[in-house]
């Protein structure tokens, strides 16, 4: 563990490092409110002394990706890649590209958008209002949390579901994807994905069934994606 560790202020990921120290100096937010539910020196301390998060990342045996590359190619002709790293300075932080025929969106902070026309050449600068109160303690994912749980308990309270942008459907695209993703770097191949796949729920290596139904149904269109 990090707290016994002779080599413990040579290393980058140690735990003293990432979460004991930020508490010493008052931090109370992500990521050290995952170790314990009341944030003090002498919880989190214990927590590393007992729980997974303070054993050595060479040491114990979580076999999360530290670097994942997915490959996607869908019906319509569009392809996306999503490349999740973990050793980098931008901790838990997304940065986006979307690149089309008449212009490109870039999003590198999770706020500022930067929209370029190829046509015009001109570049144009988006700052979103920020919908969040400042007192808010907790807003992960760039306020995306609080936004999320903010439009669903008004639209729960009013009747109004007009806030709410996506809904069960999307959110379990999503994850069934997820599942593939992950089957797929196991499976070390690319996995073909139609409207009607039970590959993402069930436990067969086999590729295609016309007697199994999954609620893969709700998929809008086929893809591949290959991982590595």
């Amino acid at each position: 563990r990090c707290l016994d560790c002779p080599l413990e202020q040579q290393c980058p990921y140690s735990a003293v490092k990432i979460y004991l120290q930020p508490t010493q100096r008052g931090h109370t937010g992500w990521p050290v409110s995952v170790l314990c539910d009341s944030v003090t020196e002498e919880n989190v301390t214990t927590a590393l002394r007992e729980g997974p998060y303070g054993r050595c990342v060479y040491g114990c045996d979580n076999d999360v990706c530290d670097v994942q590359a997915v490959n996607f190619r869908f019906e319509n002709g569009a392809v996306a890649s999503l490349t999740m790293v973990a050793c980098t300075q931008f901790v838990c932080q997304r940065q986006t590209r979307i690149f089309g025929s008449k212009g490109q969106l870039i999003c590198e902070d999770g706020r500022t958008v930067r929209h370029f026309d190829f046509l015009s050449g001109r570049q144009v600068v988006l700052e979103p209002e920020r919908l969040v109160p400042e007192d808010c303690k907790d807003n992960g994912h760039k306020d995306a949390d609080y936004l999320l749980i903010e439009r669903f308990v008004t639209a729960v309270g009013t009747g109004d579901f007009s806030g709410v942008s996506t809904g069960g459907a999307d959110a379990l695209q999503s994850h069934l994807l997820t599942f593939a993703a992950e089957r797929s770097r196991r499976l070390g191949r690319t996995l073909h994905l139609g409207r009607r796949d039970h590959l993402l729920l069930s436990g067969s290596d086999s590729e295609g069934d016309p007697e199994s139904k999954s609620p893969a149904d709700c998929h809008p269109s086929s893809v591949s994606l290959s991982v590595s």
